[in-house]
């Protein structure tokens, strides 16, 4: 009767490791997927920072631009 009951005992312990360690393979499988989509995003935000320090660059360059313009405009018709 011990036999059986261990044996039995045996069989769920066996059971419930295996269902755990398929548990554990589908997170693991869960966790790369997102640590890819992550990567992604990290790539797509760098991006788009680069893109907006970019503009802000361009931005100030095109404001220096106007500002000498208007600076020479001013001095040439101050000369005339």
């Amino acid at each position: 009767m011990r036999a059986k009951e261990a044996d039995g005992d045996k069989r769920v312990a066996e059971l419930r490791i295996a269902a755990l360690e398929q548990m554990v393979a589908k997170q693991a499988a869960q966790i790369d997927g997102l640590t890819k989509k992550l990567e992604e995003a990290n790539t797509q935000v760098q991006a788009i920072a680069v893109k907006a320090i970019e503009g802000a660059s361009n931005s100030r360059a095109l404001n220096t631009i106007n500002e000498i313009a208007m600076e020479q405009a001013k001095n040439l018709s101050g000369k005339r």
